[in-house]
């Protein structure tokens, strides 16, 4: 028994250290920004991320991005400020001639429409979803899709001004990313990040997405199940069966 216990936690052990002894560089605008400032510090996650930019902001920063090593993990995510979609695929496709073996792009998140109107900002989710739409339509090959629009729809999210979100928000998304990431390299799953069900209810027009933002601002519950969860369930399993 202890023989067997000690293979498999080598195992997980191995699996998650694919995956964490990466390096990422998350690239975006306000709301990586906002991200950021809002998750513990961690010397492996560069931000290359400035408030009101754009997709066009990245080239030039494009000779600090090529100069990082081609394993590293590119986690990209810009457009509410542009919705410049074919900006977008343009600066994905460079960063697959640079060399990046490890391309995500984030699908921009929705707003709060009602407090975006009241705090002076004319975003919609109309145009988000209409963004996001050309870009995945236009994806580049071996680029990888993170649903993070879809998921602020399904868990809720809170808003500070309807663009701009509240630390349980950010430390949410966050989470979400890394273990998607995670996922992706355990290879557990024969499955891509996200199946082509979900990208295509995550880029339908939802009806109501102002009810998906937390009226309490309550704690935000994470759903998904993290590489110790599972191995926690399959111990228990192991023990159930002696």
């Amino acid at each position: 028994m202890k023989k067997i216990l000690i293979m498999f936690t080598l195992i997980f052990t191995t699996i998650l250290s694919s995956a964490s002894a990466h390096n990422y560089c998350f690239i975006g605008d306000s709301r990586f920004v906002g991200m950021k400032q809002s998750v513990e510090y961690n010397n492996n996650v560069k931000w290359i991320a400035k408030v009101s930019m754009g997709n066009a902001w990245v080239w030039q920063h494009m000779n600090t991005i090529q100069s990082l090593d081609k394993d590293t993990i590119i986690i990209y995510e810009m457009g509410v400020n542009d919705l410049d979609s074919a900006e977008c695929i343009s600066v994905l496709n460079h960063l697959k001639e640079l060399g990046f073996t490890h391309i995500y792009f984030s699908t921009i998140t929705p707003v709060n429409e009602e407090k975006c109107y009241s705090y002076g900002y004319s975003r919609t989710n109309s145009q988000i979803q209409t963004y996001n739409r050309n870009v995945l339509n236009n994806l580049p090959n071996g680029v990888k899709l993170i649903s993070s629009y879809d998921t602020f729809i399904n868990n809720g999210f809170n808003t500070l001004d309807g663009i701009h979100y509240t630390n349980d928000t950010y430390q949410m998304w966050y989470q979400y990313i890394m273990k998607q990431v995670e996922k992706d390299f355990e290879q557990v799953q024969s499955t891509p990040v996200v199946s082509k069900e979900t990208i295509q209810k995550d880029i339908q027009p939802q009806e109501d997405v102002q009810s998906a933002e937390n009226p309490k601002d309550e704690p935000l519950e994470q759903k998904s199940l993290t590489i110790f969860d599972r191995i926690i369930i399959f111990l228990k399993q192991i023990f159930r069966r002696d």
